[in-house]
């Protein structure tokens, strides 16, 4: 696991809620990019868990 801020977990956990309200997306997250790897903060999934924070992915393989 990385090091984060606690306030921008909180941040991004009030962004996901109001973005769950306003789209039909299943998923959404947050992620810190080094340009080498992203790490994700944060995530919302709805219906299907698609991605969970603590996610580490080679930067050359996101899109």
């Amino acid at each position: 696991m990385f090091m984060y801020s606690q306030r921008l977990y909180d941040a991004t956990t009030k962004v996901f809620n109001t973005m769950s309200r306003v789209f039909g997306t299943n998923t959404f997250f947050i992620a810190l990019n080094d340009g080498k790897t992203n790490r994700v903060v944060n995530a919302f999934n709805k219906n299907s868990n698609l991605i969970q924070a603590g996610t580490e992915i080679n930067f050359e393989e996101t899109y």
